[in-house]
């Protein structure tokens, strides 16, 4: 497909589904031969939506390629276009799920496990509210939106599947909004995704109002029920946050963000093995006033860790000998607010175990840190920036090393700033083990 498609001042109570090639396509159970094939479209893809009244029920999925895929394999389906992939909300009470290759991935019964092979996409994504969307959520991604299955024991594999594409996010979705942003995914709700040899380039840029934002060079928000796999990927994408300031009541929880996931959800084992993060992790800007609940995260690779059983192997974030600030972990002025920041993960509570893990870029806060609390200060470390107060869990670290420098630029005020090479602070419960770890 090389023709544009528009769709203008959209306004129901239904779903509506604008798409490249193909609507919904889904698996048939028993049958194993089903395949999405060389497939392309390079046509821009707009649709401007507003006045949904009914929540949930009036849901947006814009698809570079197709709107919905449950349990069929695809292979070599490109999206080529050198526009962008549009969608703009107005007053609009519900969910919008656009990805640069297919919104929404699913399953289908009987099919156990499907995959996405050599694909790619090379689409700017833009999702903008132009009025107050006041009660929408988003599942924003570079190659796909979300994928979700409410139940059943269903594996999706990729593997060689790139992402190029920037992800913009911008305007003001009300603070009762969640907004999850990813250079691959939006959000995951799946039983187990597998990413092998996966690459994502495409900055992220999030400049919105919204509840506990997650924004990730590779998934947002990774949910609870998700295993997730990674070997041999790679993200050199930027990661950029730039908040729009928020009251005290505002209900903002958190802001997680990270170079291969913003925020992990518990209870599933995770594995991330040989990968690479070079993309940049900023917050320029944060609260104008104090806020509760935990602080800002960041980390080169997770922004905030609340999975139980992660391992991290051979795993790296910079460049060696690198002078561009690959990698680099930086805040700017987060006001009254905490800060746990680390070149591997930002903030854990939950079990983890990381090997042979290594940093080389600087991690840096320049703002002020001046929060009215004492649970949480400012925590810079080149690994692990700390654990979250009062949770029982066990770190092992073993023979990690940063070359990173660690800087804090502000005078803490009103509690205090931990940082050190391997991890900034251990706090209450946690049980942590480091073993034949390296600073400098």
């Amino acid at each position: 497909n090389t023709g544009a498609i528009s769709i203008g001042n959209v306004g129901l109570n239904g779903e509506c589904q604008a798409t490249g090639l193909a609507g919904y396509v889904m698996g048939v159970a028993g049958e194993t031969n089903s395949l999405i094939t060389n497939c392309t479209n390079s046509g821009p893809i707009s649709v401007t939506a507003s006045n949904a009244s009914t929540a949930q029920s009036a849901r947006l999925y814009v698809g570079g390629l197709i709107y919905r895929v449950d349990g069929i394999d695809v292979s070599f389906c490109n999206n080529e276009t050198t526009g962008t992939i549009t969608l703009k909300t107005g007053n609009w009470n519900s969910g919008h799920f656009p990805g640069g290759l297919i919104a929404y991935l699913g399953a289908a019964a009987d099919i156990e496990t499907f995959k996405i092979t050599d694909c790619e996409n090379k689409a700017n994504i833009w999702a903008e509210a132009i009025t107050d969307c006041a009660a929408a959520y988003g599942e924003i991604g570079g190659a796909f939106g979300e994928a979700y299955y409410g139940s059943g024991d269903f594996k999706i594999e990729f593997l060689r599947v790139k992402n190029s594409g920037d992800v913009t996010v911008k305007g003001n979705y009300s603070t009762k909004n969640k907004l999850y942003v990813g250079g691959f995914f939006g959000t995951t709700n799946f039983t187990c995704l597998d990413f092998n040899d996966c690459h994502n380039s495409g900055d992220v840029l999030f400049e919105a109002t919204s509840q506990s934002p997650c924004v990730g060079g590779f998934i947002g928000y990774c949910t609870t029920n998700t295993e997730f796999k990674a070997v041999s990927c790679t993200n050199s994408g930027d990661v950029n946050y730039n908040a729009i300031a928020l009251t005290p009541d505002s209900g903002v929880a958190a802001v997680r963000c990270g170079g291969f996931i913003g925020y992990r959800g518990t209870g599933v084992t995770s594995l991330i093995k040989s990968c690479i993060n070079t993309g940049k992790i900023t917050l320029k800007e944060g609260q104008t006033a104090s806020i509760s609940g935990i602080p800002y995260c960041l980390g080169g690779f997770i922004g905030h860790n609340a999975g139980n059983k992660l391992t991290m192997e051979d795993c790296t974030n910079g460049e060696l000998n690198d002078t561009t600030g690959k990698g680099k972990v930086y805040a700017g002025n987060l006001c009254k607010a905490g800060v746990s920041m680390g070149g591997i993960i930002g903030l854990c509570n939950h079990n983890i175990t990381l090997t042979r893990c290594k940093n080389y870029a600087t991690i840096e806060q320049t703002g002020n840190s001046s929060w009215g609390g004492n649970d949480y200060r400012a925590h810079l470390a080149g690994i692990l920036g700390s654990t979250l107060k009062g949770t029982a869990l066990t770190v092992n670290i073993t023979d990690c090393e940063n070359y990173g420098a660690i800087t804090y630029g502000p005078t803490a005020q009103l509690g205090r700033v931990d940082m050190g090479g391997i991890m900034g602070t251990s706090q209450g419960a946690a049980t942590t083990t480091l073993t034949g770890c390296k600073n400098g």
